[in-house]
């Protein structure tokens, strides 16, 4: 059964190569046969670079049609290479269910863009992205001055990701440079070693319940000087 079925796919059945058509011509075989693997080669190489970027960047939006693209970009690799096989192989049976394939691959494509396209049309441009972070840049720019006047540090907890982020201010309370990365454990060994639980449990009260905190209490300085800070916060 095995052997019938590799028959009817590679057999050649009584019929001619395509470079029959070509009439053995060498000029059109070669730049035939080089195209088509050229081509087939690029698409491969498009694939492969696509696949690499959707499993480094996580974050990327419309994931499964792009493994739609990938197959389908494959399949179309895999018909120009059985182009220039059947140049001197009449293997057509092949090249028909691969190229039958491929077509039935490219309609499911092309069905499921058509689907996301309105949302895809919907989602912010770059230039509003752009836009939003000009403002915030400008919005946190003014408040780092107004921090840096009055003497007052800021900081901010994303619960999500665990980020902390410090204003320019904060840094220079801490006395750390401006390319130190916070974190939250670390902000609390600031804190004298008594005033440590004192602030540590007003944080997670403050994560758990929503409560603010109003403390004045120690503090250490990296270069080691202690001084006495006001520490406020809440849940936003």
């Amino acid at each position: 059964m095995t052997g019938q079925i590799m028959s009817w796919l590679l057999g050649p059945s009584g019929l001619t190569p395509h470079g029959f058509c070509l009439l053995w011509q060498p000029g059109l075989i070669w730049t035939d046969a080089f195209a088509d693997f050229a081509t087939g080669a690029a698409y491969f190489t498009i694939a492969v670079a696509l696949a690499v970027i959707i499993r480094r960047r996580k974050d990327l939006m419309f994931r499964p049609i792009m493994w739609l693209f990938i197959s389908f970009i494959l399949l179309c690799g895999i018909t120009h290479w059985l182009d220039v096989i059947t140049l001197w192989v009449p293997i057509y049976v092949v090249q028909c269910l691969a190229k039958a394939i491929a077509a039935a691959l490219s309609m499911v494509t092309a069905i499921a863009l058509c689907r996301v396209l309105p949302e895809a049309m919907s989602r912010p441009s770059l230039a509003d992205f752009n836009e939003v972070h000009y403002k915030f840049r400008q919005g946190k720019d003014f408040l780092d001055r107004i921090g840096v006047a009055a003497g007052v540090g800021g900081w901010e907890l994303e619960l999500a990701t665990d980020r902390v982020s410090w204003s320019s201010e904060t840094y220079r309370i801490h006395g750390l440079p401006l390319d130190y990365q916070p974190t939250l454990e670390a902000g609390i060994g600031f804190y004298a070693q008594e005033a440590r639980p004192i602030i540590r449990a007003a944080v997670e009260k403050s994560i758990a319940e929503g409560a603010s905190w109003d403390l004045e209490l120690p503090f250490d300085r990296a270069d080691g000087e202690r001084i006495w800070v006001r520490a406020m916060g809440t849940v936003t």
